[in-house]
C-alpha cells in the first residue's frame, strides 16, 4: 500500500504522495547526517574537556580533523537555508536552476574548496589569522562563545587529508539520502 493510497481518519481523501521536493524536508539537512554530528561531538568534547584535562600536540590536531569533516556541510547547509529564506521572501527566486536547494555535487567541491582555503590560509598567515578572528568577533559581540584565540601553525594543514573521507561522505549521502532533493550540478 502506498502512502496515497492510505486514508486520512478524519477524511476520505487519500493523502498526498511524496514527490521528492523540498517540501516537509528541513534546509541543511546534510548537516544532520551522522559524519558530521560526530565530528561536532568530538569537537566539543576535546575543546570542552579533553583539552583542558590533558593538553597536548594531540588534542590541538583533533579539532582541526573534526573541523574539516564539519565545515563543509555547515557551508552546504548554510548555503540551502539562505536560499529557503530568499525563496520564502521572493519566490520567484526557487526558479533559478543554480538556487535549487539541496546537497550537490559542485556545492561540495565548492565548500571543500573553501574549507582547504580557509584552514591552509589561517594556518600559514598571521594576517589571515588576524581576519579571521576578526570575523569570529564580528559574529559573536558579547564573546558568548568565549575569548577567541588561535595559533598559526602550519602543520594544521594535515586535517586537509581527510577531504577525500568529506567527499565520500558527501557522495554517499547523495546516494541513499533520496529526502535531500538533488539537482544535477
Amino acid at each position: 500500500m502506498t502512502v496515497g493510497a492510505v486514508q486520512s481518519a478524519t477524511s476520505a481523501q487519500p493523502l498526498p504522495e511524496r514527490t521528492g521536493t523540498p517540501l516537509g524536508r528541513a534546509p541543511g539537512a546534510e548537516l544532520l547526517t551522522t559524519l558530521p554530528l560526530l565530528a561536532l561531538a568530538v569537537m566539543a568534547a576535546n575543546d570542552h574537556y579533553i583539552r583542558i584535562r590533558w593538553p597536548s600536540w594531540l588534542t590541538g590536531k583533533l579539532s582541526d580533523f573534526a573541523v574539516v569533516l564539519v565545515l563543509p556541510f555547515l557551508l552546504t547547509a548554510t548555503y540551502d537555508y539562505v536560499l529557503f529564506l530568499l525563496r520564502a521572501v521572493i519566490p520567484p527566486v526557487a526558479s533559478r536552476r543554480f538556487l535549487k536547494p539541496g546537497l550537490t555535487h559542485a556545492r561540495l567541491a565548492v565548500s571543500m574548496g573553501l574549507t582547504a582555503l580557509v584552514l591552509s590560509s589561517i594556518n600559514l598567515s598571521e594576517r589571515c589569522r588576524d581576519l579571521y578572528l576578526a570575523f569570529l568577533h564580528a559574529v559573536d559581540p558579547f564573546g558568548v562563545l568565549g575569548n577567541y584565540k588561535y595559533v598559526v601553525d602550519p602543520s594544521d594543514c594535515i586535517a586537509l587529508v581527510l577531504l577525500p573521507a568529506v567527499w565520500w561522505w558527501g557522495q554517499r549521502t547523495l546516494r541513499t539520502r533520496p529526502h535531500l532533493p538533488r539537482t544535477e550540478s
